[in-house]
């Protein structure tokens, strides 16, 4: 019964592995010819060689399996351009290998991951796929050209540069090229502003090109060191996108510095064109490998930061459950305790329900973190009169604090569109902070102003203040300014970024004013319209 679909299996796959495996066979041979067109040393040695990308990128793609279909290619292509048939099965064998070993060593070794987002695999890509493997190529190659009598002693030397710096480039330009676009319906997820800045970015990059590599501006560059300003666009292109991003204008750049050289407009015109070719090869293999590295040690990192905030959020939700079960157990034990008029109890219930409180705003804090860098955080906006709220919170603030709390207000009947919540969350936190670092019995003054489309209010306390070092920093998330006064102060450095957010998203603003052992005043302001 299971003979059929069996067959039909493993026909279909015969079926895609003899087509995958022609594909590459027709593009190796086309490429291999156009490359050894252009001015090959010894006749066989380019600097441009594609198929030596082409077979790597396949290779990772699809599997090892499809090594035939590049010694064929290799040899098809060197005997067509007048190699001997010895020789030219001594390069496909090398060919062959060059590509082998690369994609045994990355994907076993390495576990190498095609999306090149990992610094392991770009590092890996150019120390294995670059530097090593293509001497393996190079130096099997010259060896069967030696054979044949194509290269001597004199020759040789700069025969294998030519092919190894060829193959060296290929791996670090087209194999990251072909590898990361694959990925291609990524780009469905990109949002408007960021296909704006995309196009920006590489529009400037092209400008650039043209403007290091060719002639446009019909400036002559003679020893002026100009081709350095490629970096600019390319380190933009990798700090902002990814690696899809980063190796196309890699590409693009290599294409255009390739264009110019051969046609003598770029900075590398010194020497016969092999010469030109291998100081532009040379130097895009630094580009790309810099760019690579860059833009793969910033995905690990967003990586890092994106799974930083779902375990936070994971954590905190899943602690809720329990800690609202706590919460309403507490709750009928006080009740509980009242019945029986145990005062001692209630009093330890009451400190209990305290730290409970604390733990769950410590809870809400978090996830309110990983909400604002997921932008899902989200803001509900009504009516209400602003001097209530002010007052309902010093009020509860109040019964945890030995402070004297002012309010000072000529807005008693001012209503905001707000939410109500989140302003109160931000004035809680104020007040936390102005009571957690000034001594107790000091004064925390409120206040409220308005200023002819906005409303300000201010919280003032006649703490330790703050150093202007740390101006910079103190709305980041999770940063605390180390002082000895306050070491043993709780909390996780996420209040005042969260309320500065908070006040954002209302179109508002936050700032502060504070000198050391002067005390603190922060504002905050919110428009009435």
């Amino acid at each position: 019964m299971n003979k059929t679909p069996r067959k039909q299996k493993k026909k279909s796959l015969l079926y895609s592995y003899l087509s995958k495996g022609f594909i590459l066979f027709i593009v190796y041979v086309l490429t291999a010819l156009l490359g050894l067109k252009v001015d090959a040393v010894s006749g066989f040695a380019t600097l441009i060689w594609l198929p030596t990308g082409i077979s790597l990128a396949t290779l990772l793609l699809f599997g090892i399996r499809l090594w035939p279909a590049i010694f064929l290619g290799a040899v098809l292509a060197n005997a067509w351009s007048g190699a001997a048939l010895p020789v030219a099965v001594g390069i496909g064998i090398g060919n062959t290998l060059e590509a082998l070993f690369a994609a045994v060593i990355l994907r076993y070794l390495f576990g190498f991951d095609n999306s090149l987002e990992r610094i392991t695999d770009v590092i890996g890509l150019i120390v294995i796929g670059a530097f090593l493997s293509t001497m393996i190529s190079a130096t099997i190659g010259v060896v069967s050209l030696s054979y044949g009598g194509i290269v001597n002693s004199q020759t040789l030397p700069s025969t294998w540069v030519s092919w190894w710096i060829g193959d060296m480039v290929s791996n670090l330009v087209i194999a990251p090229l072909i590898l990361v676009w694959a990925k291609i319906f990524r780009y469905l997820e990109f949002e408007k502003k960021k296909r704006v800045e995309l196009v920006t970015a590489f529009s400037l990059l092209l400008i650039t090109g043209f403007f290091v590599f060719g002639d446009t501006f019909g400036i002559k560059y003679s020893n002026v060191p100009i081709t350095y300003l490629v970096f600019p666009p390319l380190i933009w292109i990798a700090l902002r996108f990814g690696q899809v991003e980063t190796v196309t204008g890699i590409f693009i750049l290599s294409a255009l510095a390739l264009w110019t050289t051969v046609f003598g407009s770029s900075p590398f015109t010194q020497g016969k064109l092999s010469e030109r070719l291998i100081q532009v090869q040379t130097f895009m293999a630094v580009v790309a490998a810099t760019s690579m590295i860059l833009s793969a040690s910033l995905s690990e990192r967003r990586k890092y930061e994106k799974f930083k905030d779902d375990l936070i959020a994971i954590v905190s939700h899943e602690l809720k459950t329990p800690l609202t079960s706590i919460k309403l157990l507490t709750q009928l034990l006080a009740h509980h305790f009242r019945k029986k008029r145990e005062i001692k109890s209630i009093r330890y219930l009451k400190k209990m329900d305290k730290q409970l409180n604390k733990f769950t705003r410590i809870i809400n804090d978090l996830l309110d973190v990983s909400r604002l860098r997921n932008k899902k955080f989200g803001i509900s906006k009504k009516y209400f009169i602003l001097s209530k709220l002010i007052k309902e919170t010093v009020e509860s603030m109040k019964l945890v604090s030995k402070h004297t709390f002012i309010i000072k207000s000529k807005q008693n009947s001012l209503k905001v569109f707000a939410d109500k919540d989140r302003i109160e969350q931000v004035l809680i936190n104020l007040l936390s902070n102005a009571i957690k670092y000034s001594p107790q019995g000091k004064k925390i003054l409120v206040q409220v102003e308005k200023k002819k489309n906005v409303v300000v209010m201010s919280v003032s306390d006649e703490g330790i203040g703050i150093s202007p070092y740390y101006y910079e920093k103190l709305f980041h998330p999770f940063f605390r300014i180390i002082n000895p006064v306050v070491t043993n102060r709780t909390g996780f450095g996420i209040g005042l970024y969260i309320s500065n957010e908070i006040v954002k998203q209302h179109g508002g603003k936050m700032w502060f004013v504070s000198k050391p052992d002067q005390g603190s005043t922060f504002y905050f302001s919110l428009p009435l319209s």
